[in-house]
């Protein structure tokens, strides 16, 4: 067949050039195991693209060093300084500071190809003691700088089952007894037959069969998302589930599926109510774990808020804690028997924890940490895990293994992110109260999505599990979610008493200050700002602002605008501290099986990386915008500052990763460490919210103000929440919820006043 035969071929039968690329593969490496001819000619080899080497790991240029090793495997034609200059190329292309799993897989590849490369070269020195005895020691080093990258790459990457042949090569000249145990152990992680019996039929089966093809990071998905779906009861289960278009919204549906005591026990928002009824015994906590486990497995089929699903040990859970409350009368904990849902960056025992990374499924905790443990403390029921966006950076939950997750108001829109599960699966009331975790608006973007009260707090008031604790210039946290104010604010008043300072080193050991809580007849003094000067907020998130403001000046508090020209600024220090890594840490679960990284995410780029003297700056600079920031606070004499949360109401699914990703009306509290609070005021409104002249005449100042423009479209986010978002200062989240309450009594005296007209 020619080449030109051959490409047609490719282009009409899918999957044809895969399967080529691996048949020309296996042919130079078989040859190399085999000492067998070639079968495959050099026209073919050309093929390979350099996508296939790198789902397989192999350098191009060692690939090519491999054919001419093959090609004159009876030393016939070699030049032994042309064969030693070849592996000496290799050797010095080793990168010994680099521990990812590509450059691991690249040293058994390039070790194993001078191994052979010098042994040719050996048997052609004529017989030179001084050059033999040289490339018997680069052979003995090549061996065991092999060996340890073989030890080092962890048997789930996705490369490890392709390092089979240079393996073997590197075994063939292995000779310590840690060198053999190092191979053996590689076959025995392969499951493959005894050594050294590879590569017979049995073993090039397992490699073909377990080789990540394109395909197989989107088979590990679907089976996570199959064994999610067996873990809610059968009669739970919707067949079909409702198409978008025959049920939008998500809580209209639901309501009209739930018993009447269905409806009663997850409507009801006040966890106060709840935690009443179970600690005097009227309401078992087997009994309302079973209800909200049945509704969340309702919402998560009609919008994909759950990752993991372990509802059968929630129930033994509530079934103890009713046995002791009936045995001794006694509660275990202020939150006694109450189901609380909690984001997937969270470790529960006996689950996984993949943070939206394929390559993290199939790994379950082997215990409880620093945020489940503090909730079992409490009394709290865990039942249900929430989904978020891979790796947590983005506005939108979505990730390949879980999906994509939804707005139970309107499945057309998201829910946010990161904490978008969280937000989706409380706003359908399949849960009464979650966790979520904020690093620049993941509590309180979806919260504000959803219509919810959500809190990020300072850094050392809450527990936290830290996924990467070596970036600590701005520190995420974990708070609150939840339908009520009431249910945030009773949240924190009894967290202390399960003493989170002691499973997590940040937390502070300091109670809520109930009477700072209270805004009393007190007058407050409240900083307000629409427009940040960056990206000007869509007409519904602008009225909002305009109602709470209106609405405090006529109760009497006192309101001023506040300066935001500094705004801009905290965002390029909080985006440099966030893309300080340089993407590195994604690029690892990348490299574990090939899944791609998602359109938009916020991850650095290489060139993003800082030095240790640029992390050094980094800080001097953060704590000089700090320190003039808080004299600018303190100087005000404020209470809080009310804002927006995001620019945007709502948007489709993979709308937001083009919006050039702007997060800086929430960013700037987390590089602060200021307590933050997202507070529903409306809904979006297709007589209130048209656009204006001042609106439509707006000129863009940057891209994502532009697209912001671009996108608002009010027949589509119609009755959509919008919230706003109060600012406490540094530990000030009992100013939030006092100020929250204010905002709450200013404008419901105000709906009072209308009504009365």
């Amino acid at each position: 067949m020619f080449e030109a035969d051959l490409d047609n071929l490719c282009d009409e039968i899918a999957g044809l050039a895969d399967v080529l690329a691996y048949l020309v593969w296996f042919d130079v490496t078989g040859a190399l195991v085999r000492e067998s001819p070639l079968i495959f000619e050099d026209w073919h080899r050309e093929t390979l693209s350099a996508g296939f080497f790198d789902s397989v790991g192999c350098p191009p240029d060692t690939f090519d060093l491999l054919v001419y090793l093959a090609k004159h495997r009876d030393g016939d034609g070699i030049r032994t300084m042309d064969l030693s200059s070849r592996a000496m190329a290799q050797i010095l292309q080793l990168n010994a500071g680099d521990s990812t799993d590509r450059n691991l897989a690249a040293t058994v590849y390039r070790g194993a190809a001078a191994i052979i490369a010098f042994s040719r070269a050996g048997m052609t020195t004529g017989g030179d003691p001084s050059a033999s005895t040289y490339h018997s020691t680069v052979i003995s080093s090549m061996v065991d700088r092999a060996c340890q990258a073989i030890a080092d790459i962890p048997s789930t990457s996705r490369f490890y089952v392709h390092l089979a042949t240079p393996a073997y090569l590197t075994g063939m000249s292995a000779s310590t007894t840690r060198q053999c145990e190092v191979i053996r152990n590689y076959w025995r992680n392969c499951q493959s037959c005894e050594f050294p019996r590879y590569p017979d039929a049995e073993a090039q089966s397992f490699l073909i069969g377990n080789s990540p093809m394109a395909t197989s990071y989107q088979d590990r998905c679907a089976q996570k998302r199959a064994d999610q779906l067996s873990l809610i009861l059968p009669e739970w289960r919707l067949d079909p589930v409702p198409s978008i278009e025959s049920a939008p919204d998500a809580l209209k549906y639901l309501r009209r599926i739930l018993s009447p005591e269905e409806l009663a026990l997850t409507e009801e928002t006040d966890i106060a109510v709840l935690l009443r009824k179970l600690s005097s015994g009227e309401l078992s906590s087997l009994k309302l774990t079973q209800v909200f486990a049945k509704r969340a497995a309702l919402a998560h089929q009609l919008t994909t808020c759950c990752t993991e699903i372990f509802f059968e040990e929630a129930f033994a859970v509530a079934q103890e804690l009713d046995d002791y409350l009936a045995k001794t009368g006694k509660t275990i904990g202020p939150l006694h028997g109450l189901p609380v849902s909690i984001k997937d960056l969270f470790s529960v025992q006996g689950v996984d924890t993949s943070i939206g990374w394929v390559g993290l499924t199939n790994n379950p905790a082997k215990a409880d940490k620093s945020v489940a443990r503090t909730l079992r403390r409490l009394g709290a029921v865990l039942y249900v895990k929430t989904n978020l966006p891979q790796s947590m950076m983005m506005s939108d939950s979505y990730n390949h293994v879980f999906g994509q997750c939804v707005n139970p108001f309107n499945r057309e829109l998201i829910s946010g992110g990161s904490s978008g599960g969280e937000g989706s699966l409380i706003a359908a009331r399949g849960s009464v109260l979650g966790i979520g975790t904020d690093l620049g608006g993941s509590i309180r973007i979806p919260a504000a999505l959803c219509g919810l009260y959500g809190l990020s707090p300072s850094p050392g008031r809450h527990p936290y599990e830290r996924g990467n604790p070596g970036q600590d210039i701005v520190r995420s946290v974990a708070g609150p979610m939840a339908c009520t104010l009431a249910t945030i604010e009773r949240y924190m008043e009894v967290l202390p008493e399960a003493k989170p300072w002691e499973v997590d080193q940040h937390v502070a050991p300091v109670a809520w200050r109930k009477e700072l809580a209270s805004p009393g007849a007190k007058r407050l003094r409240i900083g307000f700002l629409v427009d940040d000067g960056v990206v000007k907020v869509q007409p519904p998130i602008a009225r909002a602002i305009r109602e709470v403001v209106e609405a405090l000046k006529a109760v009497g508090h006192e309101v001023f605008e506040w300066d935001a020209s500094s705004h801009l600024y905290a965002y390029e220090l909080w985006a440099k501290a966030i893309f300080s890594d340089g993407g590195e840490g994604c690029r690892r679960q990348i490299e574990k099986t090939g899944e791609p990284l998602v359109e938009g995410m916020l991850v650095g780029k290489p060139e993003d990386t800082l030095t240790t003297s640029q992390t050094h700056q980094l800080n001097a600079d953060k704590y000089n915008f700090e320190s003039a920031y808080l004299d600018r606070w303190i100087s005000s004499d404020l209470d809080a500052l009310i804002m927006p949360n995001t620019s945007w109401v709502g948007y489709k699914p993979w709308t937001w990763v083009k919006s050039s990703a702007y997060v800086g009306y929430t960013s700037i509290w987390n590089l602060l460490g200021y307590a933050a609070l997202a507070v529903p005021v409306t809904t979006a409104s297709r007589t209130k919210d048209v656009p204006d002249e001042e609106w439509l005449a707006h000129d863009p100042r940057n891209d994502s103000d532009r697209f912001n423009k671009q996108q608002y479209d009010i027949n589509l986010v119609e009755g959509m929440p919008v919230g706003i978002q109060v600012v406490g200062g540094r530990f000030g989240e009992e100013k939030c919820v006092a100020v929250a309450k204010a905002i709450e009594q200013a404008m419901q005296r105000k709906i009072t006043s209308r009504a009365s007209l």
